[in-house]
C-alpha cells in the first residue's frame, strides 16, 4: 500500500480517477497530514482515545475510525458498526438502540477485549446469510 507521502504527491484528481468520488478531497487533504511520526504517536493509545483522534480528520466517521483502530492498529476492542452489524444487533440480539456509537458500546461491553474479532464473524455471517 502506498505511503501517505506517496499519496500526497498526487493531485486531488488522482483520487477522483481512482473512484473515490466525493471522498477525493478528504483523501487528498488527509494524506498531507499523516506522517510516520503521527502514526507512531497513535500506537500507544487506547481504542477509545485513538477513535477520538481519528474522528478529527475530515471524512472519518465512527465506523471508519473503528476500522482503522481494529485493522490498522490492532485494537481488538474496537467494534465497527455498519448496516450489517445494525441488522445483527436488531435481529439476532433483539436490540432497540439506533445510535451506532451506542451499538458499538453494547458489543464491546458484551464481548470485551476481543470484540473486534467477533465483529468479523458476525459481519460475515450476516452478509453471507449464514
Amino acid at each position: 500500500f502506498p505511503s501517505s507521502a506517496a499519496l500526497a504527491a498526487h493531485p486531488v484528481e488522482f483520487f477522483r480517477g481512482a473512484g473515490a468520488g466525493y471522498r477525493d478531497t478528504y483523501l487528498y487533504e488527509t494524506s498531507k497530514l499523516i506522517t510516520p511520526e503521527l502514526l507512531k504517536s497513535f500506537e500507544g493509545l487506547s481504542a477509545a482515545e485513538l477513535k477520538k483522534r481519528l474522528l478529527k480528520y475530515k471524512g472519518v466517521g465512527g465506523k471508519v475510525a473503528d476500522c482503522i483502530a481494529l485493522f490498522g492498529f490492532g485494537k481488538t476492542d474496537s467494534f465497527p458498526v455498519d448496516t450489517w452489524l445494525e441488522k445483527v444487533y436488531a435481529e439476532d440480539f433483539h436490540g432497540t438502540l439506533k445510535d451506532r456509537n451506542k451499538i458499538t458500546e453494547y458489543f464491546v461491553n458484551e464481548f470485551g477485549e476481543y470484540s473486534g474479532f467477533i465483529q468479523q464473524y458476525l459481519f460475515y455471517g450476516k452478509r453471507l446469510n449464514l
